[in-house]
């Protein structure tokens, strides 16, 4: 089993690595150009080629290609976990490794932690994760973006995919695949990612490609949706500027729309 935790540099911290079995090959990686974690590698200065310079705006997804161009290298044989650092096991990783199927498979990991306490089973209901229940469908970012759009503008057969099938949605860049899972996601974001141009590009980027993965990784596999990590960080919309990233941010200049809008 390989688990991959992505150090951004605002994350806390809350994995417990005694948690983890000893036989886990166990990857720590800042991403981008930050080295918040001194002992873990660096996506900018550790890997060739790498995607650390797109990190601003993409966020998980730069790190995922960075780490898919040198896959037969990082991973060991077996299932591969992408998980944030801000997340605290629920569950065994015994336990979640008895649900794992053979083959292929796609398996969310990560529930937000203000719903945490809803599931109190490994497997949950995907039922509340589905496309037509984005919350992006209702509301825009900054008041001004569709996200949905975006998507289509970028990724339009996962778009139309989604629209007519609407699958579960796996959360937030977080989850376990098999190696040929992970290759086949690799080479669909590459494919999405090189024609775009920077206009394209902002802090909505990462709510973009957190559905895209979701979708891409939902047309490969049927979802299996799991609460093994709460995950602290999108605790919910709590203060100003909660809705233009993860979760509520100290900002020192905040404001809710460009100058550009008005």
């Amino acid at each position: 089993m390989n688990i991959v935790f992505l150090h951004h540099p605002n994350s806390k911290l809350t994995i417990d690595f005694n948690l983890i079995p000893s036989h886990y090959n166990v990857i720590n990686l800042n991403v981008g150009i930050n080295n918040s974690f001194p002992n873990g590698l660096k996506e900018s200065s550790d890997f060739f080629p790498n995607y650390a310079c797109y990190n601003s705006t993409l966020f998980e997804t730069s790190a995922i290609l960075t780490l898919w161009e040198h896959s037969n290298d990082v991973f060991i044989p077996g299932p591969i976990i992408i998980s944030h650092t801000d997340v605290t096991p629920m569950f065994k990783f015994s336990e979640f490794e008895q649900i794992i199927p053979d083959g292929s498979f796609s398996i969310g990991t990560t529930v937000p932690s203000y719903i945490i306490e809803k599931y109190d089973q490994l497997v949950i209901d995907p039922s509340n994760f589905s496309f037509r229940l984005d919350p992006w469908h209702i509301t825009q970012f900054d008041g001004c973006l569709d996200v949905w759009e975006l998507i289509e503008k970028l990724d339009p057969e996962a778009a139309d995919w989604a629209l007519l099938n609407d699958p579960y949605m796996i959360y937030s860049h977080q989850f376990c695949v098999d190696f040929d899972t992970f290759e086949n996601l690799g080479h669909q974001l590459y494919k999405i990612i090189m024609p775009m141009r920077l206009e394209q590009c902002g802090l909505w980027t990462a709510h973009v490609f957190e559905r895209i993965i979701a979708i891409r990784l939902a047309m490969m596999n049927k979802p299996i949706l799991t609460s093994m990590f709460s995950h602290l960080s999108s605790s919910g919309p709590k203060g100003i500027g909660s809705l233009t990233l993860y979760g509520p941010r100290s900002y020192k200049y905040f404001r809710m729309f460009s100058k550009a809008s008005q």
